[in-house]
């Protein structure tokens, strides 16, 4: 008995067990086996109202979620290959030479089919380029920024100009289509600006030339377009439109910046230039209503003085101007700075609307370069070779380029003249300059001259040439006057003191060595006498001996 006990009352908490914990049962199950323990005519409880835990109310199925959209957006952030500066801080593509270089970064929110895009180019009438195909068909590419990679649908290609140009801003459209992984047609249109300046001068042309109306369906843009930095790519031509599907399509009027009075010309740091910019209404059937159009520069250091215009309608292919004047701060710096221009607007029926356009503000800084410290003599000699030293300074907050400094004037001729090359912001250059000096009548060093005292040597002025350019290739010059006197040659006179006649004493030295001879005979005479006295004493004494 008492084992049956235990067996039932561990049934009875397992079978506890199994209700207190309904995860262990999917919601449907739990839901077919409430109903069969329903009685007739009650409800049977939905499967949101099976208790969780908390109490939820009842809401209806939700629906699949949508996948989300691709869009065509711009790397706006890092700098690529024959770029000099990104777009988030106003690219302008290169001229080098007959040749435009440009680079167009595209990205994309999602996958692509085949993952690459098809881009092609449209530069409208009376552009300068020489027009060609410039279709590519661009593969995904993977480029690293400090150890930070990026994919990136890079279109590049070189525009050839053509020999007749005229110098202004000129637009390029650039036109990217791809499709997602379900076929779906995605477009982006981008368009830059190409600023000639070493054209024939825009004043024997019209100012205002219109872009030819657009003869093809609009390209659709996209809302919200964002590159893969998460940067707004705000520098596409519009946004607000729908794509293309089997419901009706309004297409987007667009505003299109046609002319601007600037003209690819340069502005002074520190000056200010009124400016009139002429925008049209490209559409042909949609009227533009609401017009609200907002200037802002890329920097700080220029601004406009009236930054905001409203326009209560536009027509269909009508133009409308904006005047203000461009105010560049002494301190900006001498580069392309891009002002751009948001439009926000709406149809007809109401629809909003937003679309930028862009122009390349070029700024230059004044040049001024200053030589010093260069000196001559009060007083020269013919003949001779004097050398002067010299310093140059770049006083300027720009560089300035080919930096020479040269001499003329009367009898005097530089050996070679001084070239300090190109010289940046606030640099100085140390030089010295060789000088012949001839006479008041020589025409070219050492040549020969006929005439008086007067007429060669005397008072002369000269002139000192400092010669520079700027980047834009204006020459600028700094004189300087110079006088010195020119005398005749100094003539060296070398005196050479006669040489004293010597007397000869060869007797003196011979009476010496004679004396010096005597002297030695003797003394060996007279040792020889003592020797012998001394032999002869001794020869005597021994007789005597011998006799006693």
């Amino acid at each position: 008995m008492k084992k049956r006990r235990w067996l039932a009352a561990i049934l009875l908490v397992c079978w506890g067990i199994t209700w207190s914990c309904p995860m262990n049962l999917t919601r449907a199950q739990a839901a077919d086996i409430e109903a069969e323990q329903a009685p007739t005519g009650e409800p049977v409880p939905t499967e949101e109202s099976i208790p969780t835990g908390e109490q939820t109310p009842t809401q209806e199925p939700a629906p699949e979620p949508e996948e989300e959209k691709v869009h065509l957006g711009l790397d706006t952030v890092h700098v690529y290959e024959k770029m000099n500066t990104s777009f988030a801080q106003g690219y302008l593509p290169g001229i080098e030479g007959d040749t435009v270089h440009l680079t167009v970064p595209f990205t994309s929110s999602g996958e692509l089919k085949d993952a690459r895009i098809s881009v092609s180019l449209d530069f409208g009438e009376q552009a300068p380029f020489v027009y060609a195909s410039y279709q590519k068909q661009v593969e995904k590419q993977v480029f690293t920024f400090e150890n930070q990679q990026v994919e990136t649908y890079l279109y590049q290609c070189d525009i050839p100009l053509q020999p007749e140009r005229i110098n202004g801003s000129y637009p390029v459209i650039v036109k990217a289509v791809g499709y997602d992984r379900k076929g779906k047609e995605i477009r982006l249109e981008y368009r830059v600006f190409v600023t000639v300046t070493d054209g024939k001068d825009p004043s024997q042309k019209e100012e205002s030339e219109e872009l030819p109306p657009e003869e093809q369906e609009p390209l659709l843009e996209e809302d919200s377009m964002e590159d893969v930095n998460g940067m707004d790519a705000g520098f596409s031509a519009g946004g607000g439109g729908e794509e293309s599907s089997g419901e009706e399509v309004t297409h987007q009027p667009k505003m299109l910046l046609v002319a601007n009075t600037l003209n690819g010309e340069s502005i002074l740091a520190g000056e200010e230039k009124e400016i009139t910019l002429t925008f049209k209404n490209s559409s042909r059937e949609e009227r533009i209503c609401n017009l609200k159009v907002t200037g802002k520069a890329g920097e700080d250091t220029i601004a406009l003085q009236t930054g905001s215009f409203y326009f209560e309608s536009v027509a269909p292919q009508e133009t409308i101007e904006l005047s203000t004047t461009l105010l560049v701060s002494p301190a900006a710096e001498q580069k392309n700075i891009p002002l751009e221009f948001a439009f926000d607007y709406e149809n007809d029926k109401g629809t909003a609307y937003t679309g930028t356009e862009q122009i390349g503000v070029s700024v230059r800084q004044s040049v001024q370069a200053v030589m010093e410290g260069f000196t001559l003599p009060e007083k020269v000699y013919a003949l001779e070779n004097i050398t002067a030293g010299l310093k140059i300074r770049n006083m300027g907050r720009a560089p300035v380029y080919n930096v020479r400094v040269e001499l003329s004037g009367e009898g005097l001729f530089p050996v070679e003249s001084i070239f300090a090359g190109n010289m940046e912001a606030g640099a100085s250059f140390d030089g010295s300059m060789k000088i012949y000096v001839g006479n008041k009548k020589m025409k070219a060093a050492g040549e020969e001259t006929e005439g008086g005292e007067k007429e060669k040597y005397g008072s002369v002025t000269g002139k000192l040439l400092l010669t520079y350019e700027d980047a834009f290739g204006e020459t600028y010059t700094q004189e300087q006057e110079i006088t010195t006197v020119i005398q005749k040659p100094q003539i060296m006179e070398l005196k050479v003191e006669k040489e004293k006649k010597e007397t000869n004493q060869w007797w003196a030295v011979s009476l010496v060595l004679l004396v010096v001879l005597f002297a030695g005979i003797l003394t060996i005479q007279g040792r020889r006498l003592k020797k012998n006295r001394d032999l002869l004493a001794d020869i005597r004494a021994r007789e005597s001996r011998d006799e006693g």
